[in-house]
């Protein structure tokens, strides 16, 4: 009977255990579930916020671009208008000289 008795104990005990033991392992697994959840969104958060930027740089390299070529047109404009000057400049030099030539002729 006493052997029945520490049986039936050790049985039980055995039967408690095992209950802990099942609920720490669930707890473990629902905490590397959380664990697991907390990635993947810090993944996403990192996915989207790499997307987005890409996006800000592409945006921006665009804008780069088009004031770049901006630039070189108003260079271009610039030039053309420094030759203009400077071919008017020597026009109105020799007008200037031939009128100079007419007056003296007319002296």
């Amino acid at each position: 009977e006493k052997f029945q008795e520490l049986s039936g104990d050790f049985q039980r005990s055995m039967s408690l255990h095992g209950n802990t033991n099942i609920k720490v392992v669930q707890e473990l697994e629902n905490e590397h579930q959380e664990k697991l959840k907390a990635i993947e969104e810090e993944k996403e958060r990192i996915a989207s916020e790499k997307e987005k930027m890409g996006h800000e740089l592409a945006q921006k390299e665009k804008q780069f671009m088009s004031e770049v070529q901006q630039k070189a047109q108003l260079e271009s404009m610039i030039y053309e208008m420094e030759t203009q000057l400077m071919v008017g400049g020597q026009v109105l030099e020799e007008k200037e000289r031939e009128k100079l030539k007419v007056q003296r002729a007319f002296q």
